[in-house]
């Protein structure tokens, strides 16, 4: 899981840097990248809280059959895709008002592309359950080389906004028919309302968790394009990426040790595989990042071009979340079906991060947004370990290697500080 993430982020980065270099204004680039940026916005808390509760059920839901929890997860996806879809259509003065004119004709393959690319995520889900391990792998495959060719393909023929839409939308159908065919392995079951119901209702609180905490980004997002316009926020979306695979790898740790911990009943021994698997992930998070904070002054001017100098300070900023990143009280709470308390730290996360972003976004700009996403994340996972804390007798201790959290944070917070300070000689 960890590798097709990571393989799914590079498709995007390595296209940013193709965007960068392919001769379209920023105002142009700043366009896609609302796109996407919206097609994510719109789609990440309801994709990843279905897919979480998916994962979970099978610790908390045992009557119903593994076929039918694909069947009515697949369902469930379809309709909130829908529900989306016409929300986007009936708001489309608005988008436009927002992404540029440039859209107007291009619309229509926006919206079938965000339909379907929601419905697609459902892959990961099943290839997990199923333990398709090389099946995610060249899944992963797919996704990294058909962006990269493809935006190789477009942009050298003079394509524009239409033309890699047409391109999204192509890799979204070819998602959708492995979806189909995963499935069909499974088995088809007529869709139900009591089954979809059920689904729904194990989602709603991590649907509405995730909307609030992971609302981060899409804030953000919002703060900058409101305030400092397209182009600034071109340069903050370059730069707002944390570590290229660290969210990826953290996340496709995260859902795997979820099925794990609660098929196995919070054993001592799974408990000690997450810790195994914190500490192996640290040596691959830290490192990088630590080497990343230090260059990336140097890289982005080389990768991108020098319009996009600042994001090196936007993205070492981000870096920075790789602390609170590593750290999974989440996963526990999720694993004992608790999404409840997830959802109520949630709701302290939301205006931690609304007040932080837009306070700080007056004093140092597009970086004091990336600092309030640092403040209002790190804010969340204390929170969720204070509150697992009192709730069950799971220590820190028992999960998490602490002592190398500890001496790693150090020493990226200190190649932070040696950066920046060359940086603003």
């Amino acid at each position: 899981m960890q590798a097709f993430q990571l393989m799914r982020f590079s498709a995007a980065f390595l296209t940013g840097i193709i965007l960068a270099h392919s001769g379209l204004s920023l105002t142009t680039i700043g366009t896609y990248e609302s796109l996407v940026f919206l097609s994510a916005a719109t789609g990440f808390f309801w994709v990843n809280g279905i897919s979480g509760a998916f994962a979970g059920s099978f610790s908390i839901d045992k009557e119903r059959s593994t076929r039918k929890k694909i069947n009515d997860t697949y369902n469930l996806l379809i309709i909130c895709s829908l529900l989306v879809t016409t929300v986007l259509y009936v708001l489309k003065p608005f988008v436009l008002e927002w992404t540029g004119p440039e859209l107007n004709t291009a619309f229509p393959i926006f919206l079938a592309f965000v339909f379907l690319n929601n419905i697609g995520f459902v892959n990961e889900s099943i290839m997990l359950v199923q333990k398709r391990a090389l099946g995610l792998i060249l899944y992963g495959v797919f996704l990294l080389s058909s962006h990269l060719i493809g935006a190789l393909v477009v942009l050298g023929k003079g394509g524009g906004i239409q033309d890699l839409l047409l391109l999204l939308l192509a890799i979204a159908i070819v998602r959708n028919i492995l979806a189909l065919t995963l499935i069909g392995r499974e088995g088809f079951e007529r869709p139900t309302r009591s089954g979809i119901t059920a689904m729904a209702a194990a989602s709603a609180p991590l649907v509405l968790s995730m909307l609030i905490s992971g609302s981060a980004e899409t804030i953000d997002g919002l703060l900058v394009g409101h305030f400092l316009g397209p182009d600034a926020f071109a340069v903050f979306r370059y730069g707002a990426r944390e570590l290229p695979f660290a969210t990826l790898l953290a996340a496709a740790l995260s859902s795997a040790m979820v099925a794990g911990l609660a098929q196995s009943g919070m054993s001592v021994e799974s408990m000690r595989e997450l810790k195994r698997e914190t500490a192996g992930l640290m040596h691959i998070v830290f490192p990088v990042s630590i080497a990343l904070i230090l260059s990336s002054h140097f890289i982005y001017p080389l990768f991108f071009s020098t319009a996009f100098a600042q994001s090196a300070s936007v993205f070492n900023i981000y870096l920075l979340l790789a602390i609170a990143r590593v750290c999974f009280p989440q996963t526990l709470v999720m694993a004992l079906g608790r999404n409840d308390l997830i959802f109520k730290t949630a709701l302290i996360e939301l205006p931690v991060n609304i007040v932080c972003s837009l306070g700080l976004l007056f004093v140092a700009g597009i970086e004091g947004v990336a600092w309030g996403t640092v403040i209002a994340f790190s804010t969340e996972k204390v929170i969720l370990y204070v509150r697992l804390r009192r709730e069950t007798p799971f220590r820190l201790i028992d999960f998490h290697p602490v002592k190398l959290w500890l001496v790693y944070s150090c020493i990226l917070l200190g190649a932070y500080v040696v950066s920046e300070i060359i940086a603003n000689q």
